[in-house]
């Protein structure tokens, strides 16, 4: 498998060169397309998620799980008391690491579930849904939002999978078809579901596929050189 730093630097040159020919179409203006390029980021750690290994990563989303329910709270049209607050930060920060870090990731194994490109799509679904329903940003910039997730997402795959190839030696490393792959046969249970949450969320959130049409044609009518 390839290691964190190129995971992060192939990252950023994919994401830049991106978003910057998003910005060159005007498809995006500055501040998106730096914000794009973060979202990049963010989607190539997220298969590491359930990594025993992965300490960057883990430190990452333990802080998102604390900045999280301070973003949720911002997003609040009223005014919350003060005492209010801090109980809900307390108990949201609370059931992110109880269920999620004692209760989820304990039992999954590395490059399984979280390893498939349904649960690419499934994150890119989650940050729609935090940036239309929590940030309130239009249905296409979630859209964008998504898109990125799953961008990063699949650059991390098929870094992890261009690793499994032994080139000088002219073999096939064991861990070779383990990184990019469409379900898990060692969790077929978890796949399911997996693909079953992508199903609800396609047929429930108010994905932009207009503007993903739009998106995909101006990309192809940017000049190479």
């Amino acid at each position: 498998m390839a290691a964190f730093s190129t995971h992060i630097n192939v990252a950023v040159v994919a994401g830049g060169a991106l978003a910057v020919s998003m910005h060159s179409a005007r498809l995006i203006d500055n501040t998106e397309a730096v914000l794009m390029l973060f979202l990049t980021l963010v989607g190539t750690v997220l298969p590491d998620l359930d990594s025993d290994s992965s300490k960057p990563v883990k430190i990452a989303f333990r802080l998102f799980s604390l900045v999280a329910p301070l973003l949720l709270l911002l997003s609040f049209d009223k005014r919350v008391p003060l005492l209010y607050a801090a109980l809900f930060w307390f108990f949201a920060w609370m059931l992110f690491e109880l269920f999620f870090f004692k209760m989820v990731l304990p039992f999954t194994k590395h490059r399984g579930v979280f390893h498939t490109i349904g649960m690419g799509i499934l994150f890119g679904e989650l940050f729609f849904a935090l940036f239309y329903y929590v940030f309130h940003t239009t249905a296409y910039l979630a859209t964008l939002a998504g898109f990125f997730i799953l961008y990063g997402f699949i650059i991390h795959l098929l870094l992890d999978e261009i690793y499994s190839v032994d080139i000088l030696g002219g073999r096939l490393k064991h861990s070779f078809g383990s990184a990019c792959k469409l379900y898990s046969k060692r969790n077929l249970v978890g796949s399911l579901l997996v693909y079953a949450a992508v199903g609800a969320g396609l047929w429930l959130l108010p994905i932009d596929f207009e503007g993903v049409e739009r998106f995909f044609h101006a990309l192809v009518h940017i000049p190479l050189i």
